[in-house]
Formats: C-alpha cells, structure tokens, sequence
C-alpha cells in the first residue's frame, strides 16, 4: 500500500499531519505520549505507507509549521485597507469625558468592528466568515475585533455590549488578547487565500486608555489562519511591534473586584462563550508579552482544544 495510490492519499495525508502535529505537542511540552504508541488501525496503516512518498511535497505541498523563536511585525501599512473609524458609532467616551456616539472622531473607545475573512473560520465547532461591512454593527456568525483588544465571534445568541470593557466567560465566544480599557487608533485588514491557506491579517495600534492614554503605544499584527487541505488546523498569530504597560483585566488584576471573574486567569484568554479555556495559565496576568516577542494559540479544524505557544510565530512561506 503506498501513498501515491489515489485511494489512500488523502488518509495517509491526515494520518500523517496529525502524527507531525502529536509530536509538535511532544516536543513542547503540551503531551506526555503520542498516539501510535498505542497502536490502532490507523498508525498501523501508517507504518506501512511509503515513507518516501509521505515527506514528498509534491504529494502533500508545504505545511505550516510553528516555528520557536519571534516574528517581528513590520507594521507595515502597504497593501491593507485601513478601516475608516470616524464613520462607527462609538460608546465610549472622549479625552474631556463625552460620550462619543456619532460626534466627529477618529479613534474609538468602545466599538466593535466587522473584519473579513475569506471562507469560514471555526470556533468551536461553529463556522464564522467575515463581516459584511466595518459599520460598527455586531452581525450574526461573523468575527469581529472589540476595540479593548478581543476578537469577538458573534452569534445570534450571545454578543457583546458595545461598552463591555472587561471580558467576562459569559460575554461571547471570544480570543483575548490583553483584554483592558483601550482605545483604538487605527485597524488595517489585509485578508488572501491560496489552495493552502486562507489568511486575515491585522495591524492594530491601540491606546492603555485607562492610563495614559498615548497614542499608537500598543501595536500588534493579529494573523487568523485556516489551512484549506487537510488536516485544516487553524492559528491565531500575534505579534507585538510594541507593548503597553498594563496586562489587562483578570483575576486579581485590575478593575472593580464585584466585576471580575474567578475563572479569568489571564486577559489573553479563549472562552467558547460559557467557560473560559486558559490556555495561557497565569502567563501574561500581570505583565504584557514583550515588544518583540510573538505567540500562537492553535486548534484543530472546528476551532476546538486550543492550545498555546508562547515565543512562537508560523511560517506559511507566504508572509
């Protein structure tokens, strides 16, 4: 039995991507054994498939691999659209204490905003697809980002307020990514897709409001991805041009204690809408990643058991 026939190629692909990903978990730490020690059919199987025909990319193509080390952003604007924030409602409020709503502004407090994708990104076991429009409306099965640094996946059920500033378990289903009182700058999207992967990217340049309120201080590139062949893992990459001071809301950190949730042991979090997942632990509690630093949560194709990989960037080969 050999990879090159038709009829096994795609098992001996999925076999194969998840032993490579088993062994990742190995290497890291994030698992005390791999699967095939166990034996079963389908590690059996693998054994006897051609080896040589299993590493050929011609047969398979590249695959992303989480690679130790950081990726430092550029921030490089060229190629993105730049969200246009003057034209989204905003809830917050202004440097003299206002309430913004629709009065003239470039920056946004408190808003939520629609960004695209290109096909369907899962979170936990639902399909999301990019927003329509960036008007500052939460539409249903859509990612968004919340201007105090969450991506929001909305769904008909449960959304958040547009003045939720700390994030709690219950909000929605959401990534944390230094969940605080922030303001937002500016936001860039470049969104593309091959026969490998589909990718949004984000520049954000945001504010630590609640404190000092400087301009563009933080300063991320958010990456989602989503492979479009097998095995279809998903990656959420961050990588920080430029920390702020503050962390953000947990547990113990920050805020008004009657506000915070017992379960939130970090602001860069994932919850499913009910429970928070804590892939990070305490890391990032109390201080922030640092510049120049990158991380990845990952998860399988439906958006679930996500896992984090602190000082790690993915190399798709098409940056």
């Amino acid at each position: 039995m050999y990879a090159s026939d038709v009829s096994n190629r795609k098992r001996s692909q999925a076999v194969f991507a998840d032993l490579k990903r088993q062994k990742e978990w190995f290497n890291d730490g994030n698992s005390i054994r791999i699967n095939y020690q166990k034996g079963g059919n389908d590690y059996a199987y693998l054994y006897s498939v051609e080896q040589g025909c299993i590493n050929n990319e011609c047969s398979y193509g590249p695959r992303a691999v989480a690679k130790k080390g950081n990726y430092l952003a550029s921030m490089n604007t060229s190629g993105y659209d730049q969200i246009d924030l003057s034209v989204i409602n905003d809830n917050g409020y202004d440097v003299s204490g206002n309430v913004v709503g629709t009065n003239p502004h470039s920056t946004l407090d408190d808003a939520t905003i629609g960004i695209p994708f290109s096909g369907d990104f899962y979170f936990f076991g639902n399909a999301y697809t990019g927003a329509a429009t960036s008007d500052g409306i939460v539409y249903p099965n859509a990612i968004h980002w919340n201007t105090n640094n969450v991506l929001v996946f909305s769904n008909s059920n449960i959304s958040p307020r547009p003045d939720d500033l700390n994030f709690l378990s219950t909000t929605c289903p959401a990534i944390l990514l230094g969940n605080y009182d922030r303001r937002l700058d500016n936001l860039y999207t470049q969104s593309y897709s091959n026969s490998l992967y589909s990718v949004t990217s984000l520049l954000v340049f945001y504010e630590n409001f609640w404190h000092n309120s400087s301009p563009n201080e933080g300063q991320y590139q958010v990456r989602l991805i989503r492979e479009n062949v097998l095995p279809n893992r998903q990656w959420i990459e961050v990588s920080v041009k430029t920390s702020t001071a503050n962390s953000g809301y947990c547990v113990g950190q920050w805020g008004v204690a009657t506000l915070q949730d017992s379960s939130k042991l970090s602001p860069y979090n994932i919850t499913d809408g009910t429970t928070f997942m804590n892939p990070c632990g305490t890391t990032f509690s109390v201080t922030p990643p640092a510049s120049g630093t990158s991380f990845v949560f990952e998860s399988d194709s439906q958006g679930r058991g996500w896992f984090f990989r602190n000082n790690t960037y993915i190399d798709t080969s098409i940056y």
